[in-house]
């Protein structure tokens, strides 16, 4: 488990690989370098739009964004930010293989590589964060409530707080296995 075959073993392991594997690691950059800018550019925008939308409305100004309109946005939100996530350490992987690859001789120590396996089996395991899934469905459910009644819905300037309890929450579980992967990643490469 000391080899950099193992090492690229683990990280082919990630669940969002076992469907391109095929391709050469320059495409499957090229398309997660896509994903990650399109999913990152909906995800600043709709936040952006959203923190607006609220701060604007809590001073009295309701003309330029208007939270009641938010619904179909609510959607491409989630979607766009699991998407962001899942690009991002797409992207972090790929750019490593590449390394391993170009630096053939490297020896990579056993604690580094079962490091790895534990945090690429944290990835592949499915958001268990209470918060992030419980604000998610009901910012859905509200979402899909307030577009049936033509944004008529009287308590959807309640789902604010889900709203903003999501991004952040979603931000901090985001960035803490960011940070673990990044770790690692940067261990090998700075090392050799």
């Amino acid at each position: 488990m000391n080899t950099i075959t193992a090492r690229i073993q683990l990280i082919n392991s990630y669940r969002p690989f076992i469907y391109a594997k095929t391709q050469s690691i320059e495409s499957r950059l090229i398309k997660c370098q896509l994903g990650l800018c399109f999913s990152g550019f909906l995800v600043i925008l709709i936040s952006g739009i959203g923190f607006t939308t609220i701060l604007l409305e809590t001073i009295g100004i309701r003309d330029v964004f208007e939270w009641n309109k938010m619904g179909i946005f609510i959607f491409l939100f989630i979607g766009s930010s699991i998407n962001f996530k899942n690009s991002v350490y797409q992207y972090l992987l790929l750019k490593h293989i590449r390394f391993l690859k170009q630096n053939s001789e490297t020896f990579v120590e056993y604690k580094i590589n079962e490091d790895l396996q534990k945090i690429i089996k944290q990835l592949n395991q499915p958001i268990t964060s209470v918060i992030l899934i419980t604000t998610a469905g009901v910012m859905i459910v509200g979402a899909v409530i307030n577009v049936m009644l033509n944004y008529h819905f009287s308590y959807w300037d309640y789902f604010k707080i889900p709203f903003l309890l999501y991004t952040f929450y979603f931000f901090n579980y985001f960035w803490t296995k960011y940070k673990q992967l990044i770790e690692n990643l940067i261990q090998v490469e700075v090392e050799y």
